[in-house]
Formats: C-alpha cells, sequence, structure tokens
C-alpha cells in the first residue's frame, strides 16, 4: 500500500532529525577539541615568569567513570603560589590542563606534587607560565597528553557518526522508488564484530589492575585501548572471513549435491 503524502513527510522529517542529532556529535567534538587546541596555541605566548610555591596538596578520592562504575580511583594534586608581573604581585591555582578528577592522570599528578613539594620545602624558585594579556592568569605544567585530547576510538565513533547523520539527511530527499533491499549478512556480521569487539576491549581495561607509574605512562590508556581494538578486530574479521569461506564451501557442496540429484 503506498505511504500517504503526511507518511512521507512525517519519515523526511525524522531522519532529517536523526541525521541532524547525528551530524551535532562529531560537531560537538570537533568544538571541544579546537577550543582546546586555541588555548594550547595561546599558552605556546605565556610568559615564564619566576615564582614561589606556597602550598601543595594531593587529592586523592573516588569518581564515577564508565571504566570503573563509582569506585574509580583518582589522584590531583593542588598547589597555590605567588608571582609578580609587571611589577604587580599575584596568586594562582591553577596547575595543570587536567584539574577535574580522572584515573589516566593520577600517576601525572602525584609526580608534579612530588616536585613542587621539593621546590616549597628548599624554597626554591619555580618557572611559571604568565598570561601577558591577562597577568592573573598563570599554569605551572602546560603538558599534554595526546592519546586523551585527540584519542582515535573517540575520532572513529565521530566520524561513523557523522557520516551517518548525512547519509540519513541525504535519504530523506531521494525518492524511494525501489523496494526495500534485504539486510546484508556480511554487513550485520562486521557490525556485530565491531561492537563486540569494543565491549571485550572495555570489560578488559576495566578489569585490569592499576599500574604504577614506572609501569605505564599516563596517556597510554587510549593509546593501549586502540592498539587492543585493533588486534582483537583484525582476528574477529579473520575468523569471520574463515566462517564465510566454510559457509560458501557448504553452498557449493549442496548446490553440487543438488544438481547430481537432478541428474539422477
Amino acid at each position: 500500500m503506498p505511504q500517504s503524502s503526511t507518511d512521507v513527510l512525517q519519515d523526511r522529517l525524522q531522519r532529517i532529525g536523526v541525521g541532524l542529532i547525528f551530524i551535532l556529535i562529531p560537531l560537538l567534538y570537533c568544538a571541544s577539541l579546537g577550543t582546546f587546541l586555541v588555548k594550547l596555541y595561546q599558552m605556546g605566548n605565556w610568559v615564564k615568569t619566576p615564582g614561589t610555591i606556597v602550598e601543595v596538596d594531593l587529592v586523592e578520592g573516588r569518581y564515577a567513570s564508565g571504566r570503573g562504575g563509582a569506585n574509580t580511583p583518582y589522584s590531583q594534586c593542588q598547589a597555590r603560589y605567588s608571582y609578580s608581573f609587571a611589577g604587580q604581585p599575584f596568586e594562582g591555582t591553577q596547575v595543570s590542563l587536567y584539574n577535574e578528577p580522572d584515573f589516566e592522570t593520577s600517576s601525572f599528578h602525584e609526580r608534579i606534587c612530588r616536585d613542587l613539594l621539593e621546590y616549597q620545602e628548599s624554597e626554591q624558585s619555580f618557572q611559571i607560565y604568565v598570561n601577558p594579556d591577562d597577568p592573573s592568569e598563570a599554569i605551572l605544567y602546560r603538558d599534554v597528553f595526546w592519546g586523551k585530547a585527540i584519542s582515535p576510538l573517540v575520532l572513529m565513533v565521530a566520524v561513523l557518526f557523522g557520516a551517518g547523520g548525512i547519509l540519513l539527511i541525504r535519504s530523506a530527499f531521494v525518492p524511494q522508488t525501489e523496494p526495500k533491499q534485504q539486510d546484508d549478512p556480511l554487513s550485520e556480521a562486521v557490525t556485530a564484530k565491531i561492537f563486540e569487539t569494543m565491549r571485550e576491549v572495555e570489560e578488559a581495561r576495566k578489569n585490569e589492575p592499576r599500574k604504577s607509574e614506572e609501569q605505564v605512562q599516563d596517556d597510554d590508556y587510549y593509546a593501549t585501548n586502540t592498539a587492543m581494538f585493533l588486534e582483537r578486530f583484525f582476528d574477529k574479521m579473520t575468523e569471520l572471513g574463515k566462517e564465510m569461506q566454510d559457509r560458501d564451501e557448504n553452498e557449493r557442496k549442496k548446490s553440487a549435491e543438488w544438481t547430481d540429484d537432478d541428474k539422477n
């Protein structure tokens, strides 16, 4: 039964709406990444200024995350420091670019906290990066963990969502003149393997014991996730290829048997 014009319009609007939502996800990711990169570029022009570490504290606790639920441990270095710029005294509290509770940067915070304590106890001056346009804005460490800033898995998901959104919107303006094609079993199998691999990697990483600072760098979690995903996904694609090959071989044998039966 052919669809009415109202049904066709409703279907198109739904496709456009979902497509726009899909496109919004990579746009938000790009906006967030762009803001971070612009800020990082601006920090490259900040002026090194000697200062004094006044107070240092290592805060430890737990927070809710997708990796470990509500029991994910974290360590965060907090500090207060004083400095002078253009003859004016200032105080600052921003230690690094990573100010939120995060398991992946815990050993980084533990290390810099030890360093700052040494400077505080020895009363040595510490090089502080000061924004010359706004001297009240300063930071102690400008270290960047690119594995967190540009995660390959997150980037891949953003690209997939964006492509899916574009295809959905495009399909809303393409006349539905041909009957709906049957689902492609190969595409379904590959998609299932992708999600299966992602679940396995997340579960494996979630159950790993926390490594010491000597065993792992702070920014290796996302890189390790990507390597683990690619390795397991390659193995699953190899298995899938073998399964498809065996299935085709069985179909050829059955076809040959039916041909022999017809001849007899």
